[in-house]
C-alpha cells in the first residue's frame, strides 16, 4: 500500500502486474523458482563480483552456496540460531542487533511513548497493547520480540501519518 498511497505524487509502473509477465513466470518449472534458483543464477551471471563474496546475513552463506531445506537441515539450523535468538551469543552475520538496539534507553524510552495505547491511533483498529504484550516482556528479558515491536511502531507511525 506504500506506493498506493504515494500516486498523487509519483507515477508508478509496476510490471509484475502484467499479465504476460505473471504467465511467463509460472510457464518456468518450479525447481528454478523455488529457494530463488533462477534469480540467484541471474546475479551471479551478471553481477558476479557483487554477489560471489557477500554472504546473505541470515545465513552468511553466499548465494552460489546450496543450502539444503530437508526436515534435518531445517532443524539442524534451528538449533544452531538457538543461542544467538536467545541472546547468548551474538550474531555476528546480523548488521542490526535489534534485540539489543530496542533495549538503549533512548529508543526503549521513544518506543515506549509511541507505542502507549490510551495516546495511539492504533487502539481504534486493534484491542491489543503492544506496549503490554510485546515492549515489557522485551525490555525484561522475558522473550524477543524485536520483530512485533518494530511493525507496531511502523504502524502507529503510518497511522498517526494519515490520521492528520
Amino acid at each position: 500500500m506504500g506506493t498506493v498511497n504515494g500516486l498523487n505524487q509519483v507515477d508508478h509502473r509496476k510490471p509484475f502486474f502484467d499479465n504476460k509477465v505473471i504467465e511467463f513466470i509460472y510457464s518456468i518449472p518450479d525447481e528454478y523458482r523455488k529457494n530463488n534458483k533462477l534469480y540467484s543464477a541471474m546475479l551471479l551471471k551478471f553481477f558476479p563480483e557483487f554477489f560471489q563474496n557477500i554472504p546473505w546475513q541470515k545465513t552468511g552463506k553466499t548465494i552460489d552456496k546450496k543450502i539444503s531445506n530437508s526436515l534435518i537441515s531445517k532443524v539442524i539450523r534451528k538449533i544452531k540460531r538457538a543461542p544467538y535468538t536467545l541472546g547468548i551469543l551474538k550474531d555476528t552475520n546480523s548488521y542490526t542487533d535489534y534485540k539489543n538496539w530496542l533495549k538503549n534507553s533512548i529508543a526503549s524510552k521513544e518506543i515506549s511513548n509511541i507505542l502507549e495505547k490510551k495516546t495511539s491511533q492504533y487502539q481504534k483498529y486493534a484491542d491489543i497493547d503492544f506496549k503490554k504484550e510485546y515492549l515489557t516482556p522485551h525490555l525484561n528479558g522475558e522473550k524477543v520480540y524485536s520483530e512485533e515491536i518494530l511493525r507496531a511502531t511502523t504502524i502507529e507511525y503510518y497511522l498517526r501519518f494519515f490520521s492528520k
